[in-house]
């Protein structure tokens, strides 16, 4: 949770981009920014803990309530926060839920789920608003490998199949060269290289700094 207001956090998202991804696109003119935090933008944390999911004794959440949840109330009317979800919202969270591999264990409490897989949960949420940019801040640490695997291709295809750019800041190299198609690598706080991954795995300045040589 943050006390800042959704105006502020689409700053700091432009700050960044335009600190690390505008001096990149500057020679061929344009711009990056965001038009607005809440209407196109998701994010996934590095902890697995989404917000909603951990159960209590007091509210037991099940897989397709934690999804229902995370639909923006932000455009309803007061009293839309107090109507049943409409079918239509139901099917979506369950075709969702098939999609990252948890429709099994969707009656389920997220409580009940694996880290891995509420790491899974908490993607399918993310989906749920229909992000244009999915904000991503190391997706696979704490998973086992087979679990990377299949998060490593649903991400794919929430590439290719639903149109969604993916920004992500990972640790394991194996995940970056996997998924990324353009990656900006950063040493000591500053952009230190940028480029296709067979040309950052190949970048001297980048096996030197990551390989300890200064």
């Amino acid at each position: 949770m943050t006390d800042k207001t959704d105006e502020e956090i689409t700053q700091e998202i432009n700050d960044l981009l335009e600190i690390h991804v505008a001096p990149m696109v500057a020679q061929h003119g344009g711009s990056v920014t965001l038009e607005s935090y809440k209407d196109g933008v998701a994010t996934m944390f590095m902890s697995g803990a989404c917000a909603g999911c951990a159960s209590s004794n007091a509210t037991i959440k099940y897989g397709v309530q934690n999804m229902l949840i995370s639909v923006s109330h932000r455009n309803a009317a007061f009293l839309d926060m107090f109507k049943p979800y409409p079918a239509e919202m139901k099917d979506k969270a369950e075709h969702l839920l098939e999609f990252v591999g948890l429709y099994q264990k969707r009656k389920l409490s997220a409580g009940d789920l694996s880290f891995g897989q509420q790491k899974l949960l908490e993607f399918a949420m993310a989906l749920m608003n229909d992000p244009e940019v999915l904000l991503l801040d190391e997706p696979t640490a704490g998973i086992n490998p087979t679990l990377i695997n299949g998060l490593l291709d649903r991400l794919h295809r929430a590439n290719t199949e639903f149109g969604i750019t993916l920004f992500v800041i990972e640790h394991n190299m194996r995940v970056v060269m996997n998924l990324a198609d353009n990656i900006y690598c950063l040493a000591h706080g500053e952009l230190l290289a940028h480029g296709t991954p067979d040309e950052i795995q190949n970048d001297q300045r980048v096996i030197d700094a990551y390989l300890g040589a200064h």
